[in-house]
């Protein structure tokens, strides 16, 4: 099911304007769209707000291959967890593969993922 996405209303008589607060994937920070009133009852709660990359289908859950360019050549790992990032953005932690394995936190947008089983 896809979520409403409610774009601003002004109010004619007033000039208002009403904002609808949106949901960001907590994987790769697309907007999904219209935060349910269970996201928002969670937020103003300060409970933690519920995964929705299956919603989003962004699939970097821990597990997924992946592969970026760095230094002109692809490298490629495995997703280990999410982690904390530098101004709010998302980012996952990824295990590299080869020789000398060295984890990095990575935004989402640098990675594509790979149709590859895990093997570690």
């Amino acid at each position: 099911m896809t979520r409403p996405s409610t774009p601003p209303t002004r109010d004619p008589e007033t000039g208002a304007t009403r904002f609808r607060v949106h949901r960001m994937c907590n994987g790769c920070d697309s907007d999904l769209g219209d935060a349910t009133d269970d996201e928002l009852m969670a937020a103003v709660s300060g409970a933690p707000l519920p995964d929705v990359r299956a919603e989003c289908g962004c699939s970097l859950i821990p597990g997924t291959r992946v592969a970026m360019t760095f230094g002109g050549r692809e490298v490629r790992g495995t997703v280990r967890s999410d982690c904390p990032a530098t101004k709010g953005t998302p980012a996952v932690h990824v295990h590299w593969d080869g020789d000398d394995v060295w984890g990095a936190d990575v935004h989402p947008s640098h990675l594509r993922t790979l149709d590859e089983a895990v093997t570690s």
